[in-house]
């Protein structure tokens, strides 16, 4: 039945999966030309190394079934293999002055952390998702909290020597956000130990607690939250491993799809380490980078939700979206978009603009960086618009996320990139999530909001309520145009003109004539068509509109952009529109102030304080018992109904 849409088996031209301990084999084998690369061959093994359950697979025949034929097979796998096999003693562990933590890892062994920290080699070499660290004085930060899958430090077993490391503290204050929303709470370490361990003891390191903890026994960690590590299936590492020791004058362009909750976002940060990795072993005169085109405006990795990117990294992705809402240190964003909504349903023609755009300026870019990969991360689109995308930007390589179809879908793919490479993958195993989609578009808000100034390179956060923060003040009268703010565009539904101040007031705008009879607010004409042309605009960021003072007209504006951006936007006789459209409302940025009230008050008797909170505190309700509770609400609500679907903002 050609035309059934129901799910089966792809009979697709890969090779047969692999187990890690085989694909080292076939690493160490293979011949490659250059004197240099074959030095480095170990370190190109890595693409086979970041599993967990490296013992339990290694004796897997190459002719075997998927791992997704075996799921109970898989859940025995995983009660019986500790978190780290790197296990604590007086000669491999040790406190140093500064309070860091110094470790020494053997080839083959790995462990699991907990929390945020610094991370740096002195002897040897480690590999974190995919990621290969060198002996060096540079740290890196790696943010591991619960939400997500933990990343695995690991010596390879294809090493000769010990890997030497130190753990540092990391205070970046991300962690402290937890004061502001409960989605930020229970998933970070809270144990003042750095090593869960009853039979290893250290002495005090001189902090009242640790920002990380080493997870060694499964069975503690458990009772914390559901911890699991980052799994790297057989077939993801035997393809991370063939594409990144692909060498072609021309660079390559990797396009990654696939079903909803299928892995691309773990893929795709995989690949791009990957990637950076072998720039960093092989590229001694140039300083290493990639590109990465992120056009899933869901759920974007380097930006916020609703804008499409691409930048240009520099440093390995060791954290989730919302632990680097801002590029920092060498990396940045080349160019991007917003089309103010967070599917690209909304205006596909607009997205598919937007889009090419981007994939032009990296062309353009080629000359200046060359031999620069480039991945694409999309958000699962692979008929109609995305095959567009697919046929325009013709990669060197396709990686649909599913071995099970539909066949219908995979067969467009084929046909509309007939002499591209594709590659079928199996699917993420489903795990268990303590966040939706919801959840972490709102914590990747919240985090851009309350990015502070960088310090040493590395983004830090502060945890005050953005009532508290002075906001952008345009004094300008409305009647003539703003200093910075040139008009008002809204994207998709168009309110009247009559309902423009309560539309935008409280809402979320990306910082395009019409006035409105009220108050008077440059406007863009609903009734016309009023779209940004891609090729003569670009987003700079994200903004709040906290207040509009109709009376002394003026707009007042919060945004963790630095006010020398308008400034020198100004300088250049360009003007800054605000742009809306279906975003989330900000139920978040409402109630900071009374969930931090509420977590500072210890005393049960705060109506009366709450109650004042509450009047004074728009757009939020009190809830009575039970009724309307949710992860992110006590006992409030946000009420924010503007006839916009979706509640958008």
């Amino acid at each position: 039945m050609s035309g059934s849409n129901k799910r089966r088996k792809l009979d697709v031209t890969n090779d047969a999966p692999i187990s890690a301990f085989q694909a080292r084999q076939k690493a160490q084998t293979e011949t490659v030309v250059a004197d240099a690369v074959i030095d480095k061959q170990p370190q190109l093994a890595l693409a086979a190394s970041e599993l967990v359950e490296e013992e339990a697979r290694s004796t897997t025949s190459a002719s075997s079934p998927s791992r997704e034929a075996s799921p109970e097979l898989l859940a025995i796998e995983r009660q019986s293999i500790a978190f780290s096999t790197y296990v604590p003693n007086s000669n491999n562990t040790s406190i140093l002055r500064d309070g860091s933590l110094s470790l020494k890892l053997c080839p083959g062994e790995r462990m699991i952390i907990l929390g945020e920290y610094e991370i740096s080699v002195q002897k040897g070499q480690i590999a974190i998702l995919h990621m290969t660290l060198p002996a060096s004085k540079k740290r890196y930060r790696v943010f591991a909290p619960s939400s997500h899958s933990l990343p695995v430090i690991r010596c390879l077993a294809t090493d000769a020597n010990v890997a030497e490391i130190s753990l540092h503290q990391s205070k970046s204050g991300l962690r402290e956000l937890e004061t502001l929303s409960p989605l930020f709470a229970r998933m970070w370490n809270n144990e003042p130990k750095m090593i869960d361990s009853q039979t290893f003891q250290l002495e005090e390191s001189g902090e009242k607690s640790s920002s990380f903890q080493i997870l060694l026994s499964p069975s503690k960690a458990a009772g914390k939250s559901y911890l699991q590590p980052v799994i790297s299936p057989p077939e993801w590492n035997e393809l991370l491993y063939r594409i990144s020791v692909v060498e072609s004058e021309k660079p390559e362009c990797i396009l990654v799809c696939g079903p909803k909750s299928s892995g691309k976002s773990t893929f795709t940060k995989l690949l791009a380490n990957r990637l950076l990795s072998q720039q960093m072993a092989l590229c001694s005169k140039t300083k290493p980078g990639i590109g990465i085109l992120d056009i899933d405006p869901g759920q974007p990795e380097y930006s916020t939700p609703g804008q499409l990117s691409l930048a240009h990294i520099t440093e390995p992705n060791l954290g989730p979206s919302y632990s680097h809402p801002m590029i920092a240190a060498n990396s940045r964003v080349v160019r991007a978009h917003t089309i103010a909504a967070i599917t690209p349903a909304e205006d596909p023609d607009l997205y598919v603009s937007c889009v090419l755009d981007l994939y032009s300026h990296y062309r353009s870019l080629q000359s200046s960086f060359p031999s620069r990969p480039l991945v694409v991360n999309t958000p699962g689109w692979v008929q109609g618009t995305g095959l567009e995308i697919l046929v325009k930007i013709r990669p060197s390589h396709v990686i649909y996320m599913s071995t099970e179809g539909p066949v219908e879908v995979v067969k467009d793919l084929q046909q509309a990139a007939p002499k591209n490479t594709f590659h079928a993958l199996p699917s993420q195993v489903s795990v268990y999530t303590t966040r939706t989609a919801a959840h972490l578009r709102t914590m990747q808000t919240m985090s851009y909001f309350h990015v502070g100034e960088a310090s040493n390179k590395s983004p830090t956060w502060y945890a005050t309520p953005l009532i508290e923060i002075p906001p952008w003040e345009y004094v300008s009268s409305f009647r003539q145009s703003f200093s910075a703010i040139h008009r008002h565009l809204q994207m998709s539904r168009e309110p009247s003109a009559e309902l423009l101040l309560d539309s935008i007031n409280g809402s979320l705008v990306h910082p395009l004539i019409l006035r409105t009879p009220v108050s008077n607010l440059p406007y863009f004409n609903p009734s016309n068509t009023t779209k940004l042309l891609p090729q003569h605009s670009s987003c700079i960021g994200l903004a709040l509109i906290r207040g509009i003072d109709i009376g002394r007209q003026r707009l007042q504006i919060l945004t963790p952009l630095s006010r020398s951006v308008a400034d020198e936007i100004n300088d250049q006789g360009r003007k800054i529109v605000l742009v809306s459209g279906k975003l989330d409302t900000p139920g978040w940025a409402y109630t900071e102030n009374l969930i931090r009230s509420r977590n500072e008050d210890d005393s049960e008797d705060v109506d009366e304080e709450e109650a004042e909170s509450l009047r004074e505190t728009p757009w939020v309700e009190r809830l009575e018992g039970s009724q309307g509770r949710g992860m992110a609400a006590r006992v409030w609500r946000v009420r924010r109904d503007l006839g916009k679907s979706d509640g958008g903002g």
